[in-house]
């Protein structure tokens, strides 16, 4: 029975999500509250001041690789 991935299959996992994470107009950003009658419109976005799309691309690097290698 095999247990784990191996680098390449992990890599293409990684850069799956990776890729949809960094080509998706609204991941990244934090959606601000609009009042009712603004519905219609689009609503208020503002870049994540928290981190950058590398450290984010980093972190989920390192959770997937970890979540995925041999215990």
């Amino acid at each position: 029975m095999r247990y784990g991935y191996d680098k390449k299959e992990q890599k293409l996992i990684v850069s799956t999500i990776t890729d949809d994470f960094n080509n998706s107009p609204v991941i990244g950003y934090v959606k601000m509250p609009t009042a009712p009658s603004q519905q219609q419109q689009q609503q208020t976005t503002l870049p994540n001041p928290f981190a950058d799309n590398a450290t984010i691309n980093h972190k989920i690097e390192t959770e997937i690789n970890s979540a995925l290698s041999p215990a």
